[in-house]
């Protein structure tokens, strides 16, 4: 398989120092050791009265703590995302600065240590497999969508990769040398432990996700990864950058499982791209919205226009080479559903045949996984490795 090579593990994010005034809260890569709460200095009188600011003209919340570059940082951002989008933000610039509009959300936000080029080490020390990101195969750009049912939702057309680090569901889009797809959504239904399973003491990993490609690089993978100890799930992002592989969570940040969740993956502005989701927290509360961006190297492709990307969607159980076929490991019955794609949150349109770059199963033309099949916009994945 084409893979993208890990080049190195991602140095200690970099603070702000452009301005004294600006709060930039910087997350370190630490090996084993969780994220600590971001500390402030003590407001100012004035700040300690001010409720959150509110930037009225885009009707844009920050927390009054944020303040000087790091306010217009994230003002000049959050004003490209969806307005579903913006009341949880947190940025990661270029040189891996960290912003957030509630200095709260970095409390739990973990840049992991890279084990091998797909697996992370947890904050407790685990090391927990991730699917291997894959550089954009040629087989996938084509440069206008299929046409409508020239695809088969359950022939593997093109062939999938070779494998090596676990069983997959992708359906990904077609690519257009023009105004193309920079936007997808799906609703999501997350099971528990009666149709999910991962030996706790193995790296087997169960994840279910969006992301795709630039128009010539910059894998992207972004949604969900469950654990078995907790019977739940946590938000999780693979990206390319680069300087090599970056894999960031929330570890303890999780939410229930058993429910219908949302999840959009799309390109806010050009070389930018957000993830956002709504789902409870665990173990209980009310669905809460949350959303990052990353910004994006400009070679990459990564363009609003969405000129030659490549949305994907996935269900998948990674795992760490020797790959184990036959580990056991199960995530059954993820019903895709509602599935959406297009520009922007307000230019998009269901899922149709003609948006379809193609369906792909690992292993292909085996009963370990099955697709029950309703349209390009909805199925239901079961992947089972005890068979």
């Amino acid at each position: 398989m084409n893979e993208v090579q890990q080049l190195t593990l991602i140095p200690p994010l970099k603070p702000d120092t452009s301005s004294q005034r600006g709060w930039v809260y910087s997350v370190f890569v630490l090996a084993l050791v969780l994220l600590g709460t971001t500390l402030l200095p003590a407001p100012t009188h004035a700040q300690a009265n001010a409720s959150d600011s509110v930037l009225a003209s885009n009707g844009i919340r920050i927390d009054a703590k944020v303040i000087g570059h790091a306010r217009q940082v994230l003002a000049s951002v959050m004003r490209t995302l969806a307005p579903e989008d913006r009341e949880n933000v947190v940025y990661v610039d270029l040189d891996n600065r960290v912003y957030a509009n509630k200095p709260e959300l970095l409390q739990d936000l973990y840049l992991a240590p890279m084990a091998t080029d797909n697996s992370y080490i947890s904050p407790t020390g685990e090391v927990v497999a991730v699917p291997r990101l894959t550089s954009r195969p040629a087989s996938f750009g084509r440069v206008t969508p299929l046409g409508v049912g020239a695809v088969s939702p359950l022939v593997v057309t093109p062939a999938p990769d070779s494998g090596g680090t676990g069983p997959f569901r992708r359906v990904y889009s077609g690519a257009t040398t023009t105004a193309g797809y920079s936007w997808e959504s799906a609703s999501i239904s997350l099971k528990g432990s009666s149709n999910v399973y991962t030996d706790p003491a193995g790296t087997d990993a169960a994840e279910v996700y969006e992301g795709g490609w630039g128009a010539t690089a910059g894998a992207v993978d972004a949604g969900f990864q469950y654990s078995s100890t907790y019977n739940n799930w946590s938000a999780i992002v693979q990206r390319e950058t680069p300087t090599g592989i970056q894999i960031w969570v929330y570890p303890t940040s999780r939410f229930i499982s058993d429910e219908e969740d949302n999840l959009k993956f799309y390109v806010p502005s050009d070389n930018n791209v957000a993830i956002a989701w709504t789902a409870t927290p665990f173990p209980s509360g009310t669905r809460t919205q949350r959303t990052m961006v990353f910004a994006e190297a400009a070679a990459y492709g990564w363009q609003a226009s969405g000129a030659g990307c490549i949305m994907k969607r996935m269900t998948s159980i990674a795992q760490q080479p020797p790959e184990d076929l036959f580990s056991g490991s199960y995530v059954k019955n993820i019903r895709w559903y509602g599935c959406l794609i297009g520009a922007s949150s307000t230019s998009n349109h269901v899922w149709t045949s003609a948006d379809v770059g193609g369906y792909q199963s690992y292993p292909s033309g085996s009963p370990k996984v099955s697709v029950t099949y309703v349209g390009p916009a909805e199925e239901t994945d079961t992947i089972d490795l005890r068979l």
